[in-house]
């Protein structure tokens, strides 16, 4: 048995990109928590949406950019 790995930090920069974009400095704690609160918001908001990933950009001006993927509705009807 070898050691057993994070599968996502194996890949992350390789395969895998991140899931925000921005740098924290001195308050980094403050806005990871942040971005913590936003995806559970709208996870639990956009339940029947078929969100699979969220993806969050911070600017300098305090702007956010949000990404959503989702799946396609093929059978919406």
């Amino acid at each position: 048995m070898g050691q057993k790995t994070n599968p996502i930090g194996l890949r992350l920069g390789i395969i895998k990109g991140w899931d925000s974009y921005w740098y924290g400095g001195k308050d980094f704690s403050t806005k990871l928590v942040e971005d913590g609160k936003i995806r559970e918001y709208l996870t639990a908001r956009l339940v029947k949406a078929g969100v699979s990933k969220i993806m969050i950009e911070r600017t300098l001006k305090t702007r956010y950019n949000y990404n959503f993927y989702c799946s396609p509705w093929y059978h919406y009807w």
